[in-house]
């Protein structure tokens, strides 16, 4: 059998980030510089899983020191904090491991392959190089939708509403988030502002992109458009401001139609934040949750 570390070094770093981001996925951990944290913890279990064998410790040792490295390689990737914490984080770590472990062991099997033992991933080379790598992100990708798509439908007649905007002949389905920090209000005509990115609003008017930049939209290419000042955090500026015929919100079996609603637009990136293209207020959804 031909080992290669090189290759053995990267299969193992790279199937221990995935674990570590979906480990962090799965328990909901969002800090700043997680993804060098995680890449730290990967390496040292990497570069450990790789001396291992070579400690030419019994099987009992070799169980102990994998578990203890795990639990370091938690404590440095995903710095829980407390009892409860750790312990939890812990298991989920193991349960994601074990379960990409089946994984490799399968494709190597599936292929022929040989299986070094020693509690580390080393296999002949009439495996294509990189052929675990691609299964497992493929497997990582599966399960992080998965996590998603869960996430979502709990939160779906909560904070996420399906939703129709009706104008000019034109109906635009939608996903809006009720954010209740969006207290948004149209100096105008006093009405909430559903605020929807850039994506959904050029599905509703078809202007060029130059004209909306310089904020050069009027009243003749959009009836009862202005600018109004908005600010976040830090942050301010100028939003465009509109009105189209209707928008309707649904949460299962119940919907509710608002007559021309008032609309802003934003260029944030409201599909990679909150994995829908508009933000609504209470007073917009007030019907259901009261």
């Amino acid at each position: 059998m031909e080992i290669v570390v090189e290759y053995v070094l990267i299969d193992n770093l790279v199937i221990n980030f995935l674990i570590l981001k979906l480990s962090a996925k799965f328990l909901k951990v969002r800090e700043n510089f997680l993804s060098l944290r995680l890449l730290s913890s990967a390496m040292l279990g990497a570069v450990c899983s790789l001396i291992s064998p070579l400690l030419n410790l019994p099987s009992y040792l070799q169980i102990v020191f994998k578990l203890v490295l795990g639990l370091l390689m938690v404590r440095i990737g995903l710095n829980p904090t407390g009892f409860k914490k750790n312990t939890v984080s812990y298991l989920v770590f193991l349960l994601l491991t074990a379960a990409m472990g089946g994984v490799c062991f399968g494709i190597v099997f599936l292929l022929s392959g040989e299986i070094e033992s020693g509690f580390v991933l080393i296999y002949n080379m009439e495996i294509p190089v990189g052929a675990i790598i691609l299964v497992v992100w493929l497997v990582y990708l599966g399960a992080a939708k998965l996590i998603c798509a869960y996430e979502r439908k709990k939160l779906f007649g909560t904070f996420v509403f399906k939703a129709e905007i009706k104008n000019n002949g034109k109906t635009i389905e939608f996903d809006v988030f009720l954010d209740s920090g969006n207290t948004l209000t149209d100096p105008i005509s006093l009405k909430p502002v559903m605020i929807v990115d850039y994506s959904l609003f050029i599905k509703i008017f078809d202007l060029p992109l130059e004209k909306i930049l310089m904020k050069k939209i009027g009243k003749e290419d959009i009836s009862g458009s202005h600018y109004i000042d908005f600010g976040t955090v830090g942050n301010g500026g100028k939003m465009l401001v509109f009105e189209v015929e209707s928008v309707v919100l649904k949460a299962g079996e119940r919907e509710t139609e608002i007559k021309s609603p008032a609309v802003g637009l934003t260029f944030s990136k409201l599909q990679k934040s909150f994995n829908c293209e508009g933000l609504i207020g209470v007073e917009f959804a007030k019907e259901f949750v009261q």
